[in-house]
């Protein structure tokens, strides 16, 4: 059973791939635009925006990736505990 720190934990990671993503695109908008950003998180300069953007997105499948080995752990711990049981 996946416990709801598991579930909150992934659910924020997704938000945070989200706007990482949100902060992509608008960048590279403005980028094709020659323009600068109003109101994004402080940075005006779409280049800043783009590689803040790329680094929240790779922190994020980072931290999914290390969930999902985290649950594997689990599921393997649990295994071999039941395993153990039965013999």
């Amino acid at each position: 059973m996946i416990s709801f720190r598991v579930i909150l934990i992934t659910f924020f990671l997704v938000i945070v791939g989200i706007i990482g993503l949100w902060m992509i695109d608008t960048s590279v908008s403005a980028l094709n635009m020659h323009n600068v950003l109003v109101n994004l998180f402080g940075f005006q300069d779409p280049a800043k925006v783009y590689h803040a953007g790329l680094l929240l997105v790779f922190f994020a499948i980072c931290g999914l990736a290390l969930l999902i080995l985290y649950l594997f752990q689990q599921a393997y711990e649990k295994r071999t505990i039941i395993e153990l049981e039965a013999n």
